[in-house]
C-alpha cells in the first residue's frame, strides 16, 4: 500500500557499484524515477533474504523523458538504502529521481554481523561514498548505466540521522562534480559536522527535526546547525508527534510484518521496540508524519529549483499546526 495516491507511474531499479580506487568497495544502489506504465511487475523490497514487502513502483520500466531533478540519499547509522522506500517512491511520483547508496560499515547488516566501523572511519567512508555515487551517476566513473535524463542543475542531497551529517559535510567539502544545490535533513544528526564545515555551507538547507526524537533532539542537533549555518541558507522546522524513525519504513514493517511470510519472530520483536520512535506513541499511525515529510521536502525543493509549486504549497504547509519554524 503506497503512502499516497499518485497519477505518476514510478520506476525502481537496483545495481551494485564497485569502487576500484578503494579496494573494490561494493556499494549497493537503488533508484526511483518517473516512469512509463509498460506493464512491468511491481517491485518487492527485501527486508531480509527471502522476506520482502511490496511497493508501488514498477521494476525497471522505461523512464519518462527528462531531464529530471536528482536527489542523492544517505541513510542513517545502522540503516540501509531501502529503509526509506515510501519517501523515495513519493518523491519520484513528484518528478524527482532519487538515488540511494549504502554506506558499508554502518548498515543494518554490519550491526548484525559485528562489522560496524568507528565514528572517524565512518565519516571518512561516507564522504568518499557520496563522491563516488555522484561520480557514478554523472558518468565520470563508469559502471552505472541508469539510462535516465538528469538535470544536474537541480541536484540535492537527502539524509536521515547520520546521513544528514554526511550530506552537510559533503556540501561543505565537495571536491568536484556538479555542485550540490540543496540539502535536506530528516531527524538530523549534526554533531559530527565541525563548526568550520557548517560555517562554510552556502547551499540552501532544510532540516526537519522531531519533537519526540530522543536520539537526535532539537536542542542538540537542529539548534547546533542553527547556530552555525548562515540563516539565509537554512530553514529549520520542528515537527510535532515525530520521533527518530518518523521518516523511515519502520512503521510499514511493524504494520505489515506479521502478515509477511518468513519474517522471524525475533525480527518482529526488534522492530516493535522502535514503535514509539515513529510518533512518540507506540503503534500510532505512521502515515501522517511520513506524509508531512514528503510534502515539506517536495514543496521546499520545488521552490529552491524554481519548479511548479506543489499542492499544498510550502507557505500553506508552514501555516499548519504541528510545524514550527525554529
Amino acid at each position: 500500500m503506497g503512502l499516497e495516491a499518485s497519477a505518476q507511474t514510478i520506476g525502481h531499479a537496483s545495481t551494485l557499484l564497485v569502487d576500484a580506487k578503494r579496494g573494490d568497495r561494493w556499494i549497493g544502489v537503488d533508484y526511483w524515477y518517473p516512469a512509463m506504465n509498460d506493464g512491468s511487475p511491481i517491485t518487492a523490497y527485501e527486508l531480509l533474504p527471502g522476506v520482502a514487502f511490496a511497493g508501488e513502483a514498477l521494476t525497471r520500466p522505461a523512464p519518462q523523458p527528462g531531464p529530471h531533478p536528482v536527489i542523492l540519499l544517505s541513510h542513517g547509522w545502522t540503516g540501509t538504502r531501502l529503509i526509506y522506500s515510501q519517501i523515495c517512491e513519493a518523491l519520484a511520483a513528484r518528478g524527482f529521481v532519487v538515488i540511494a547508496g549504502d554506506h558499508p560499515g554502518s548498515t543494518a547488516s554490519d550491526l548484525f554481523l559485528g562489522t560496524l566501523v568507528d565514528e572517524e572511519t565512518n565519516g571518512r567512508n561516507r564522504a568518499a561514498d557520496a563522491q563516488f555515487l555522484l561520480d557514478s551517476v554523472t558518468g565520470e566513473r563508469p559502471g552505472f548505466d541508469h539510462g535516465l535524463q538528469l538535470n544536474f542543475e537541480q541536484l540535492a542531497m537527502l539524509g536521515h540521522s547520520n546521513g544528514v551529517a554526511t550530506s552537510l559535510a559533503f556540501a561543505a567539502d565537495q571536491a568536484h562534480g556538479p555542485k550540490i544545490r540543496a540539502v535536506v535533513g530528516m531527524e538530523p544528526y549534526v554533531r559530527p559536522v565541525t563548526v568550520n564545515q557548517l560555517e562554510r555551507i552556502t547551499t540552501p538547507v532544510l532540516l526537519l527535526s522531531g519533537d519526540k526524537d530522543l536520539t537526535t533532539p532539537t536542542e542538540l542537533d537542529l539548534n547546533y546547525a542553527l547556530a552555525h549555518i548562515a540563516t539565509e541558507f537554512l530553514m529549520g522546522l520542528e515537527l510535532a508527534r515525530c520521533g527518530h524513525q518518523g521518516s523511515s519504513d519502520v512503521g510499514l514493517y511493524i504494520e505489515q510484518g506479521p502478515s509477511v511470510e518468513g519474517v522471524p519472530a525475533g525480527v518482529l520483536e526488534f522492530l516493535d521496540t522502535m514503535s514509539a520512535d515513529i510518533t512518540g506513541v507506540a503503534h500510532e499511525d505512521w502515515r501522517p508524519i511520513l506524509r508531512t515529510h514528503v510534502e515539506l521536502i517536495g514543496a521546499w525543493l520545488n521552490e529552491e529549483f524554481s519548479r511548479p509549486a506543489a499542492n499544498p504549497s510550502l507557505s500553506e504547509l508552514l501555516s499548519r499546526d504541528g510545524i514550527t519554524q525554529r
